[in-house]
């Protein structure tokens, strides 16, 4: 996998995981609430794609 690429999914990553935070903030609409737990598993999925 690319440098460029890795950085992408690292960015990515980064993105859900600032919306996580803004969705337990209150900041974005509730109806994504439910799927906090699935935007949390993507997140990290992402992360470990990238380091390996």
């Amino acid at each position: 996998m690319s440098r460029s690429t890795k950085n992408t999914l690292r960015i990515v990553s980064i993105l859900l995981t600032i919306a996580l935070v803004l969705m337990q903030l209150g900041i974005i609409p509730p109806d994504l609430v439910g799927y906090k737990f699935w935007f949390m598993v993507l997140s990290y999925g992402l992360l470990l794609v990238t380091v390996r």
